[in-house]
């Protein structure tokens, strides 16, 4: 792994809702689009993602965001929270249909740790992954936890991620719980996916 140089960690602000939103769409692995594919009104998973998080007025919001940046851009993002706050945000449950959220109940019931922080989405673009962008990114949050108090960071990840796993487990992660989420077409995913906390 080569960490790029120059790069940067800022706190999000209001504007970075779109990147934030491709980075929660991207890290859901089709939870989202599964979520939203029959949106009404036309709506897309992206535009109701961004709109969530510019929101900003609960777990899943700009107001927990990390952005990794370099002098050509934005190269990563990760949103984390307090884990008490871990839920379906509102506005995803409202354009929801009840089946989409049915199979993913599992996912709602596997609560994770509240003295813990929770780590919604890490993400970073196709041209910085395997360059460390995402071990700054988690490191970042994992400091953020600690300086809150809180007693450490959990997640949730599919099974399959294998990437995902490899830095969560350099980070100390530990599967804890897993979780059975059927395979769907949005979600063509294979053992679910694991609560891990460290």
């Amino acid at each position: 792994m080569s960490i790029l140089p120059n790069i940067d960690l800022r706190l999000a602000e209001p504007g970075d809702a779109p990147l934030l939103g491709v980075a929660a769409l991207a890290a859901g692995g089709g939870i989202y689009e599964h979520l939203l594919a029959k949106a009404a009104g036309g709506l897309d998973a992206a535009t109701v993602l961004a709109s969530a998080i510019a929101a900003g007025t609960d777990g899943l919001s700009w107001r927990h965001s990390v952005i990794a940046a370099a002098e050509t851009g934005d190269l990563g993002a990760a949103i984390a929270y307090p884990s008490s706050s871990f839920s379906l945000h509102p506005s995803i449950a409202r354009a929801a249909t009840t089946e989409a959220v049915d199979d993913l109940q599992p996912l709602f019931d596997a609560q994770p740790d509240p003295k813990t922080y929770y780590l919604h989405a890490i993400w970073a673009v196709a041209s910085a992954r395997g360059q460390g962008v995402g071990a700054l990114l988690l490191d970042a949050v994992l400091a953020m936890a600690a300086d809150a108090g809180f007693n450490g960071l959990s997640l949730h990840v599919w099974a399959d991620n294998k990437p995902a796993l490899k830095l969560y487990e350099s980070r100390g992660f530990k599967a804890i719980q897993a979780i059975d989420i059927p395979r769907r077409d949005r979600m063509p995913h294979s053992g679910g996916k694991l609560l891990m906390q460290a």
